[in-house]
Formats: C-alpha cells, sequence, structure tokens
C-alpha cells in the first residue's frame, strides 16, 4: 500500500488542490499523510476529510516585517529537518504540494532521503516557494497552460486539482437570491468595508451572505435582515453553487471553483501593495477569457462594488457562456496519475 504525504498551506487555496487528489487516490487505497503548519488552517480541513495531520516548522518571508524574515531561513532549516522525520516515519514513496512556503521544506526533505516529489503552481506564475524548489522537486504540474513555460522542462499542464463533487454541484445548481461575499479563507478588510458600507443597498436586491473571516463579525449589524454574517464556511462551494452572484479575492482556486460551478462573480485581487501580484495576474486571465468582472482594490467602495454587481448580473449569460468554453478538465486525475507514476519508479 503507497503513501503520499501532502504539505502546503497557510490558505484553503494551498489545501484544497491536495484534497481533490485525495479523492481521487483515496478510492485507490492509498494511504496519506499531511504535513503542514500548526498555526493554519489547514489541520482543520484535512481533519475534516479524516487526514492525519502533523506539524512542522515553517519559515515565511514577510513582505512588511523585514526584522522578522532574519529568522526565517533558520526556520526552514528547522522545517526541513522536521519534514525529514515526517517521512521516514510515513515512509513516504511520494510527496505532493501546492507551493507556498508551507510545502518547501517538505520538498527539500524528500530530495534528500531520495523521495519522489511533485510540485503544483496553481497560480498564473510561480510564487518564491515554487522557484526556490526547482533544484529539488523531482516535476512539476500547473493549472495555467502558460505557466509551465516559467517552470523547468519537467513540467506538465495539468489543469486545475477541483474536487470531484464540484461537477455534480453544478449539474444540481438552482439559482436562489443570493449573494456570496468571501475574502479568501482569511477574509478581507477592505471587502468587509465595502460591503458594509453598501448593505442597505444590498439587501434590498440579494440575501447576502458575508463569510468575513475569524474575528470580524460586525455585531451592530447582526440583526440586518438579509444580511447573514460568518466567519468561515466548511463546504463553501455548497454556498456558491446556489448563489446568483459571488464577490470575492482572486485567489487561483476560487477562481476555477467559480468557473466550474459556472457562477456569475466579482473578484477584488490583493493588490501589488500586499502580495506579489499573483492574484492581479489570475484576475486578468479570467478577464481575458471573459468569465470575470474584475474590480480593483484601489477602486472598491460602496458605489463601485453596487455597480459591478449590477454589471456582472446583467451580463451573466455571456460570463456563464465564457465559462462554459473555458477548459477546466480533469486535474486531479492528471496529477494523481503523476503521482502514481512518481511512485512506482
Amino acid at each position: 500500500m503507497r503513501t503520499l504525504v501532502f504539505g502546503g498551506g497557510g490558505t484553503a487555496g494551498h489545501v484544497t488542490p491536495s484534497l481533490a487528489v485525495f479523492d481521487v487516490l483515496e478510492a485507490r487505497g492509498w494511504n496519506f499523510l499531511y504535513a503542514g503548519s500548526s498555526a493554519g488552517i489547514e489541520a482543520r480541513l484535512v481533519g475534516r476529510e479524516g487526514i492525519p495531520f502533523q506539524p512542522i516548522s515553517v519559515g515565511k518571508w514577510q513582505r512588511k516585517r523585514l526584522l522578522a524574515n532574519l529568522k526565517t531561513p533558520m526556520k526552514v532549516v528547522r522545517g526541513v529537518f522536521d519534514a525529514m522525520q515526517v517521512l521516514r516515519r510515513a515512509r513516504a514513496d511520494v510527496v505532493f504540494t501546492t507551493g507556498g512556503y508551507v510545502g518547501l521544506p517538505l520538498i527539500v526533505a524528500a530530495r534528500l532521503l531520495g523521495i519522489p516529489s511533485l510540485v503544483h503552481e496553481c497560480d498564473l506564475t510561480p510564487g518564491l516557494a515554487v522557484r526556490l524548489a526547482f533544484p529539488f522537486a523531482t516535476r512539476f504540474s500547473c493549472s495555467f497552460s502558460t505557466t509551465r513555460d516559467a517552470l523547468p522542462r519537467r513540467a506538465v499542464h495539468t489543469g486545475p486539482p477541483l474536487r470531484k463533487y464540484m461537477t455534480a454541484l453544478r449539474e444540481a445548481r438552482e439559482v436562489s437570491n443570493t449573494l456570496v461575499v468571501f475574502g479568501g479563507s482569511l477574509g478581507s478588510v477592505a471587502i468587509n468595508t465595502a460591503v458594509r458600507a453598501a448593505v442597505r443597498e444590498l439587501t434590498a436586491r440579494y440575501e447576502v451572505v458575508h463569510v468575513c473571516g475569524r474575528g470580524n463579525i460586525d455585531q451592530s449589524l447582526q440583526h440586518v435582515e438579509g444580511y447573514q454574517q460568518l466567519e468561515y464556511v466548511d463546504d463553501l462551494p455548497q454556498l456558491l453553487a446556489r448563489a446568483r452572484a459571488v464577490v470575492a479575492r482572486a485567489g487561483s482556486s476560487s477562481l476555477w471553483e467559480l468557473v466550474q460551478l459556472r457562477v456569475p462573480h466579482v473578484v477584488v485581487p490583493l493588490p501589488l501593495s500586499v502580495s506579489r501580484g499573483d492574484q492581479l495576474a489570475n484576475a486578468a486571465y479570467f478577464e481575458q477569457h471573459g468569465t470575470t468582472l474584475v474590480l480593483q482594490q484601489s477602486d472598491l467602495s460602496a458605489a463601485t462594488l453596487l455597480e459591478a454587481l449590477v454589471r456582472v448580473t446583467a451580463h451573466a449569460q455571456q460570463h456563464i457562456a465564457a465559462m462554459k468554453r473555458m477548459e477546466v478538465g480533469a486535474g486531479a486525475e492528471r496529477v494523481a496519475a503523476l503521482l502514481e507514476c512518481l511512485a512506482e519508479g
């Protein structure tokens, strides 16, 4: 019986592709372990699926706290030693990560132990952790076809790994008058502020479900009719599948899920001031394909949010037609096939 060790985390977008691969390989009798940060969201997400979780030390480059970065290399080194112990105890046959700072120690440890590994880049452009993994990972895969040009020659385009039940959700989709707002698994101050400034106008048009992030409930709005605040939703696709429209950040996993579900949406990508620009690139790609309406955070206000929702609702059928034309494909199955080949040697 083969054992796959997953790595990655920090946000839900780095975890859900691993869960999609888990869906495929669980039915084939594999064993699993997930290695990640004890401070991230990954332990909760994988625990819900019954996947054993093992914390390891991680080091993240922090853009606005340069002094804190002095400790980052030592945390990464400690994480590599933690990961080596995890891989030995698990008797891992193969390692799979989805980029991000949480997965890097695992990839380095796998190389040191002679265990094959696969890194999947979810975003349009490779992040720092994926680029640092270039000398260590056995293979690479990617969600976007053009990303392959920025990866080593041993990379393959698989498409986005999406969970099996996404197609069933789309086929059973019954559209309600719900507007779902979420700012990623950690919430978004900018989106939360704009939504709350427009809450009266929004609730006159929609039943608003606002996933605002942990600790971000506004008690003064708890009794506004038609406005529901949630800190977090365990199964967000179930909620998205019945939405008339969605407002979200522009993480790759979120965008591919919205396209798969064919839900009209407005995205507010993280700006360069707080990111490397990955969400800006993701959003531009989907906007160019006609699936997505993009509202830059610098332009975000109650008025512009309302205007964007009017536009995306008025052109809903055009957006849905564009989503149908996009090839989502069987990304999870393709990634699983790569992992099986790596495990066989």
